[in-house]
């Protein structure tokens, strides 16, 4: 009855590493590339499960000179994923943030302990995410925005090589000085500077309610490109939390990333 019509989600060996990728540890941002070595059936174990039709909200909303809503959501469609199912590749993000030593060397006592990909995969959130042509999007969602979690990674899972396809890592420039992170912000001492530091990122640069056509984001006077790192297919993106990135789009195809925020939970 309704077996016929239930997707069968395979928990096997689609989420392992593969032994041979590619691993490039920058000073902050890690990149591995064939990072699975199973990518097609992990991407065809992602594609079924469905995405919300918040982006068919938005685009009708606009398309009704509607110029502001209620709620707010990230660029194109957005995918929920069940976390528990995801332990493996959650764990094994976690793993290279060991490896390339960004977490102190007490995480290995988390790698042979059976139960923390369980703890883990709970403190973390981890969404698909579709960028396609015509996207309604809210305002400043295309800008640099603080990456979430202690850690955050994107999985790229297409290429378009006609295309500038990706992520970037900016740099926030006020009165002449550089900010890669906000935790460059927070040791600052000067009150009347913080003060207007937050009157700009909390006012004018933070993403509203009002709806606006998706353009790709330029650099300007406040954010400027520091890095960036291509889109493609079975490349993992991983940086520090607190660190400005932006996803680029600019093609006439669409773009499917896996997008994870990593916490360590609690000790027990």
């Amino acid at each position: 009855m309704y077996t016929d019509k239930l997707n069968t989600f395979y928990i096997d060996e689609s989420q392992s590493v593969n032994p041979d990728c590619i691993v490039q540890d920058f000073d902050d941002y890690i990149i591995v590339d064939d990072f699975l070595l199973n990518f097609d059936k992990f991407k065809d174990n992602l594609l079924k499960f469905p995405i919300d039709n918040s982006d068919e909200i938005v685009s009708k909303l606009y398309n009704q000179n509607t110029v502001s809503t209620e709620f707010m959501k990230p660029p194109g469609y957005c995918q929920v994923l069940p976390l528990t199912l995801f332990e493996q590749y959650i764990f094994e993000n976690y793993r290279f943030l060991v490896d390339c030593e960004y977490l102190p060397q007490r995480t290995n006592d988390n790698l042979l302990d059976k139960q923390f990909p369980s703890r883990l995969s709970r403190s973390c959130i981890m969404s698909g995410q579709v960028f396609h042509n015509d996207m309604i999007i809210f305002k400043n969602s295309n800008a640099p925005q603080p990456a979430t979690g202690t850690y955050y990674s994107t999985l790229f899972l297409d290429s378009d090589e006609k295309s500038n396809n990706g992520v970037s890592l900016y740099n926030f420039i006020y009165n002449n000085e550089r900010y890669s992170c906000l935790d460059d912000i927070t040791i600052l001492t000067d009150k009347e500077l913080l003060s207007e530091m937050a009157d700009f990122l909390n006012v004018k640069h933070t993403v509203s309610n009002t709806l606006e056509k998706y353009s790709e984001y330029q650099d300007n006077d406040y954010f400027e490109s520091s890095r960036f790192i291509p889109a493609k297919e079975n490349r993992l993106f991983i940086t520090k939390g607190g660190n400005w990135v932006g996803h680029k789009y600019n093609s006439s195809e669409q773009s499917y990333r896996l997008n994870l925020a990593i916490n360590e939970p609690p000790n027990q």
